[in-house]
């Protein structure tokens, strides 16, 4: 009798924790339109629609170890794909799509949506030969708040296709509203145009303010084809490296995304507060124009947040380096902080040089040392802004007739193996 007890215990609990598997293993799923050509997509658990929430590393890991505990979990092919509406909330139209094949083979894809232009493209497979066995995507170009046709395709080495799988897409609305969905563009010279989306980096949202901040891509047609929601401010310049996009997401984080929407690194800048641009130095850390947190000034720092730790160094402070002329300045009777210098642009020369370019100035600079001892090497600006200032003999000479820049933005410097040794372009944009 004992013995008998023990057996329907063991039989009990094995049972108990076979429910308990099957019920914690369980998926839920959604039709992607309410159409005939519908297919079913994965609902992930407890899925989050805060970008304060989604935005954070223990929410994107969260769910990235869903997705990745169904691959395991199921043969996922390419007429019965894993297919996952934005995921990891980052893109709010995109489709997540993952499967594998036999064969290696590349993969493209169509989005056709009535009265819009179609949207084509091939998909990244992260190999050499851009052909793979193992997929993994996300597609995006859907038109929101319409029935979108996506067609996949599959194309062997021989250039010759395999297989289709076609499916219809209810995409949700834009996030930051659905006006915009097409703007203005010259269309006469779009064959030109390389086959990539134009980015419009955001719509500079305060971090008290309740309109959604975003970024949107757009076609060379003038069509919406992917929304970047982030938390505020705004996207100040996208940085490409190892198939990860770096972009800020607010005056305080810079976040890396993969391209399959997921977010797997986030930057803090700490007791700063980002603006206008950031760029990779050449050990891949982050140059960060930077205010300080409570201080008197503003955008009058140059911080670097170190790739892998997160680590962060001031490098420049303007007030060190130009001590007579910040004397000279005085804070508005209307203003929180003292805005002497507005640097508004970053450019990297050699190793441990920049230019950065200070609007309040009018005045394109060259720093030297970055990483040790910052020093000026030289400035353009005008004779008659600097002169008495003492450092009037940091000018560079003007040599020819042309108007000077004022209130300058985006210097861009730029190489050309043309020039004679030590000489470059910069371009920039002047508000003169």
């Amino acid at each position: 009798m004992h013995k008998l007890k023990k057996l329907i215990l063991l039989i009990l609990s094995i049972s108990i924790a076979s429910l308990y598997l099957m019920f914690s293993n369980s998926t839920e799923i959604e039709a992607s339109s309410n159409d005939n050509n519908s297919i079913n997509y994965l609902k992930l658990k407890n899925k989050s629609t805060s970008l304060s929430t989604i935005y954070i590393e223990k929410y994107q890991t969260r769910i990235h170890n869903q997705i990745n505990k169904q691959k395991k979990l199921n043969n996922y092919t390419f007429q019965h794909p894993l297919l996952i509406r934005n995921p990891y909330g980052t893109n709010t139209t995109a489709v997540y799509m993952y499967f594998k094949t036999t064969e290696e083979l590349q993969a493209s894809y169509t989005i056709h949506c009535n009265n819009y232009a179609d949207f084509s493209q091939t998909l990244n497979s992260n190999t050499l030969s851009s052909y793979t066995t193992e997929h993994e995507y996300l597609l995006i170009g859907a038109i929101p708040n319409q029935t979108n046709t996506i067609t996949v395709t599959l194309t062997n080495k021989q250039g010759k296709v395999v297989d289709t799988l076609s499916w219809s897409y209810n995409a949700p609305s834009l996030q930051g509203g659905d006006q915009y969905l097409t703007v203005e563009c010259d269309d006469s010279n779009t064959s030109s145009l390389s086959n990539g989306l134009y980015t419009v980096l955001g719509n500079d949202v305060t971090e008290d303010s309740e309109e959604q901040a975003y970024m949107r891509l757009y076609d060379n047609y003038g069509i919406i084809r992917s929304e970047i929601p982030i938390v505020s401010y705004r996207s100040h310049r996208i940085l490409f490296e190892n198939n990860t996009m770096y972009f800020s997401i607010s005056s305080t984080k810079i976040v890396g995304m993969e391209q399959t929407g997921y977010v797997s690194k986030i930057y803090d800048t700490g007791n700063y507060k980002l603006h206008h641009d950031y760029i990779f130095d050449t050990n891949h850390n982050l140059l960060v124009l930077a205010t300080k947190k409570e201080a008197q000034t503003s955008e009058d720092k140059i911080i670097m947040i170190e790739r892998n730790s997160g680590n962060i160094t001031e490098l420049v402070d303007l007030i060190d380096l130009l001590p007579n002329y910040y004397s000279t300045t005085s804070l508005p009777d209307d203003a929180e902080n003292l805005d002497w210098m507005h640097i508004n642009s970053l450019a990297l020369i050699d190793k441990t040089s920049l230019i950065i370019s200070s609007r309040e100035t009018s005045t394109i600079i060259k720093l030297d040392n970055i990483y040790s001892n910052p020093t000026i090497d030289y400035m353009i600006g005008s004779d008659n802004f600097w002169q008495e200032s003492g450092y009037d003999s940091l000018l560079l000479n003007k040599t020819s007739d042309f108007s000077m820049q004022a209130g300058q933005h985006c210097v861009t410097y730029v190489e050309d193996n043309s020039l004679p040794q030590d000489q470059y372009y910069l371009y920039l944009y002047n508000n003169n």
